[in-house]
């Protein structure tokens, strides 16, 4: 599991712990790591999966409370925004860390090494 799908499955039960968007936080992590998971998928094929999954938990969700707790709609465009910005993000991470210099390693400084003036 990649960090990203890591933190997200740490944190996302938690930031929707008090909604009633918390039934889909575990699906949320499943459909994107399922989607990493097909191989040579497109970016909107993975980004289809996910949604249909949230659809289905959102349905899931609105059939063991009885009534309509959460928009099946609704939950898969916000799903949609939200796999936009995560691809976002991890984007410009990558290229924060493509563009960063390397640093050749020094060595210490220590009493013993001479100091040039």
């Amino acid at each position: 599991m990649n960090h990203w799908l890591q933190l997200l499955a740490q944190l996302g039960p938690i930031v929707l712990a008090a909604t009633p968007l918390s039934a889909l936080a575990p699906a949320v992590v499943a459909g994107i790591a399922a989607a990493e998971g097909l191989p040579g998928a497109t970016g909107d094929k993975k980004k289809q999966l996910v949604q249909q999954i949230v659809s289905s938990a959102a349905q899931g969700a609105n059939a063991q409370a009885g009534r309509t707790i959460i928009d099946p709609e609704l939950a898969v465009q916000s799903a949609g925004h939200v796999i936009d910005t995560i691809v976002n993000i991890t984007n410009i991470v990558h290229q924060a860390q493509d563009d960063t210099p390397s640093i050749a390693p020094t060595a210490p400084i220590s009493a013993d090494t001479p100091h040039v003036q």
